[in-house]
């Protein structure tokens, strides 16, 4: 990882508004155990593309894996907020209400992609990667 985290950096340095390094860079210090570093990147991932749902999805995914449920289903709640069809992030706020000991909660939210017309319906977003523009736009 420690050459990728050196050509993001670098992206960045280019570019501090691209925001996809600063998702990629999340990544990578999450997989190396760099905390800290990881919350950093997807924090300014939040702030580079504020009115895409994936930023604030890949920050709640760390938070859950630092066992900060609720900071992680508020998260996920703000990328629902941007895309209320973006399925990853009801996936995500069912496994912090597992992780909560909270299984009937867990049932409900995912059963929310299941329905007709819901969130699980053909071509919603979900996807893993953002799904609009990677810069800022012009009148934020």
């Amino acid at each position: 990882y420690d050459l990728a985290i050196a050509e993001y950096e670098r992206a960045i340095a280019i570019d501090s508004e691209f925001s996809q390094p600063y998702n990629q860079l999340g990544y990578a210090y999450r997989f190396q155990g760099r905390y800290p570093d990881a919350e950093r990147a997807f924090k300014k991932y939040t702030e580079v593309i504020p009115g895409e749902p994936n930023p604030y999805d890949s920050y709640a995914e760390l938070l859950m894996k630092l066992g900060r449920f609720e900071e992680s289903i508020e998260y996920y709640r703000k990328a629902l907020e941007q895309d209320p069809y973006f399925v990853a992030s009801f996936i995500g706020i069912a496994n912090n209400q597992m992780f909560q000991d909270r299984p009937e909660a867990a049932r409900s939210t995912a059963a929310r992609t299941a329905k007709p017309g819901g969130p699980g319906k053909a071509g919603s977003g979900g996807s893993m990667t953002t799904t609009g523009p990677s810069r800022r736009p012009a009148n934020a």
